[in-house]
């Protein structure tokens, strides 16, 4: 009750504005000598036994006289006094932004949901008992989002709340709090749902943090991988994520045109990780490795599709035999090409036999004068470049022409002089030049010269119409490359819902949000990728927490709003003025007495 009260009582903003008060005493001490004497008219004067001037003032004190006028000067000093210390009235109450910080991590799926159906039930229940205006819920991701706009309505908080799935790889709780901060405001409370305990730093007064973790072993696949082309085997990892020896069952299908199932029995130890290498017995088949039942389903399952990229069509045109001989070896040993000479895809020739080039094809071109140089460095390489992967530059002799300048972006220099460039057109098609002479080179003979090449051929595949990489793991983003420029593709989800997505141009990149067999599809184009969950730290529900934490203040559902009312003391303030005005002016014209 008392604190009731004291939320009603008014406060100055600045309260050294009843300093305004101290002309009071002035107003008063013209009033003390003031000497007000009354009009009186008679015929003579003659009749009056003492004559004396009227005094409008003097220093003799007198009686003090309070007219109206007095009170009204008394009244707007008093009123601008209250103004000038700019009072705070309560204008009424007003619920609290509240943003929900939602862990979307595939551990809140532990125990077939539970810690997902408590978290839901507790939401819905404090949403029931407070009032919070507007609300958000923000989903904690690798990188945070938003589920929808705000809402303001227990209804709308549901269905927001059923986009709640909890397929993400991981959930980067302290970037999500940070973005609730700065979309809720400096009024907003925030709310974060997980399995996992507190963050070190947490602002107790404004933040509440809900787990419903427990904690328990588990069993997980922590990675697999599928090789390509001849070498078709599969490399699974599993991990024992528990307290003490797990003993489990795997399960190996393959489905092709004939399925394949085989059984085999695991023991784990603690932590311990378990690696199986094995052959596909079936070509082109989809693996499926599946482990028996346990505290977390989601990470018991993985599938494998073959990798199997199409080579390169390749065509070497290079007269000088020692440079052609090398390129060629190069290209074999690689197992990515397949040399044609009509239509190729990338084309290898030197400067002698430069000639028309093809509209889709991407040229690799050497370019090297008589005159050559060795220069065993400095080497400057531009790193994020896809020829740059693997390359070393110790004990390295490069041999080049200094006079031939190089057109495209710089990729290797050595000192000021490019020695590899690359230029792209606006097709999307690459000419990569080479300012090399193998015989002031020893880079034939480093591994520095098949992985040029290998870089090459895998930077074409990249380009070419397919799936970048058919396996991949969730929260990575899969890339396919169209034959032909889209409009518009078809995405079947593992669920077997379709989406339509708009493309621009060959490439289309796809960030699945959750597990399983993805198909793209645009007219008679169609691929298909998986999405694996493979992720130790979510997998090991060893630190999950149960409890809640921190304490938001007395009033932080509904916060009492108060603002100046300086505006409404000066009118009245002025409105006794101009009622003294009007007083003053009817007294000179004689029409009343004050």
């Amino acid at each position: 009750m008392q604190g009731s009260l004291a939320l009603a009582l008014p406060t100055f903003l600045y309260p050294l504005g009843f300093a305004v008060l101290a002309a009071v005493p002035v107003l008063l001490s013209i009033y003390f000598l003031h000497n007000k004497a009354r009009r009186h008219v008679v015929s003579s004067l003659m009749l009056w036994s003492d004559e004396r001037e009227t005094r409008e003032g003097g220093l003799n004190l007198r009686r003090l006289e309070t007219p109206l006028l007095f009170f009204l000067e008394f009244t707007a000093l008093l009123l601008f006094a209250v103004a000038a210390a700019v009072p705070m009235m309560q204008s009424g109450q007003s619920s609290r932004p509240l943003v929900v910080v939602l862990d979307n991590s595939f551990s809140m799926l532990a125990n077939k949901g539970e810690p997902l159906e408590e978290a839901m039930a507790a939401i819905e229940q404090k949403l029931r008992g407070d009032s919070y205006q507007p609300l958000r819920f923000v989903l904690a991701e690798e990188e945070p989002r938003l589920i929808g706009d705000a809402v303001y309505s227990l209804n709308d908080a549901r269905r927001q709340l059923n986009g709640w799935s909890c397929q993400a790889a991981t959930a980067n709780l302290a970037k999500a709090v940070a973005f609730a901060y700065e979309i809720g405001g400096s009024r907003a409370v925030i709310l974060v749902v997980t399995d996992q305990t507190p963050l070190p730093a947490m602002d107790s007064g404004r933040l509440e943090w809900w787990a419903f973790g427990r904690k328990t072993g588990n069993t997980a696949f922590v990675n697999a991988t599928r090789g390509a082309r001849e070498s078709d085997r599969c490399l699974l990892e599993i991990a024992n994520l528990g307290f003490a020896t797990a003993t489990t069952w795997l399960t190996i299908r393959q489905s092709g045109e004939v399925a394949s199932e085989e059984r085999i029995p695991l023991q784990l130890q603690s932590d311990e990780v378990k690696r199986l290498v094995f052959s596909v017995k079936i070509p082109g088949a989809l693996v499926t490795a599946v482990l028996a039942d346990d505290s977390l389903l989601h990470d018991n399952v993985v599938s494998l599709l073959p990798v199997s990229p199409a080579p390169v069509q390749t065509e070497v045109r290079i007269k000088d035999s020692l440079l052609r001989q090398l390129t060629e070896r190069a290209l074999a040993a690689s197992g990515m090409t397949t040399m044609v000479h009509r239509q190729p895809q990338l084309i290898l020739r030197d400067h002698s036999q430069a000639g028309a080039e093809e509209s889709d094809a991407w040229l690799c071109e050497f370019v090297c004068g008589a005159e050559a140089t060795p220069y065993v460095g400095p080497f400057v390489l531009d790193h994020t470049h896809p020829l740059a992967e693997g390359l070393t530059f110790e004990g390295l002799v490069w041999g080049s022409s200094k006079g031939d300048s190089l057109p495209g972006m710089p990729v290797l220099m050595v000192g000021n002089i490019p020695i590899i460039s690359d230029t792209m057109y606006a097709s999307g098609r690459h000419h990569v030049y080479f300012n090399f002479q193998p015989a002031f080179s020893n880079l034939q003979n480093t591994p520095n010269w098949p992985i040029l090449l290998w870089n090459l051929l895998q930077w074409r595949v990249s380009h070419l119409p397919g799936v970048g990489a058919p396996n991949i793991r969730l929260g990575s983003e899969a890339y396919c490359t169209w034959a032909a420029a889209q409009s518009e593709v078809e995405i079947t989800l593992p669920d077997g819902t379709r989406q339509q997505r708009r493309a621009a141009g060959k490439n289309l990149a796809i960030k699945p949000e959750r597990k399983g067999v993805y198909e793209v599809r645009s007219g008679s184009e169609r691929y298909r990728f998986v999405v694996n969950a493979l992720s130790r730290e979510e997998s090991d529900l060893r630190q999950a927490a149960s409890g809640r934490w921190g304490n938001w203040h007395v009033a932080a559902t509904r916060q009492w709003e108060v603002r100046h009312v300086s505006w409404l003391f000066l009118l009245l303030s002025l409105f006794c003025l101009l009622i003294h005005l009007w007083l003053v002016q009817r007294a000179t014209q004689g029409k009343i007495r004050i």
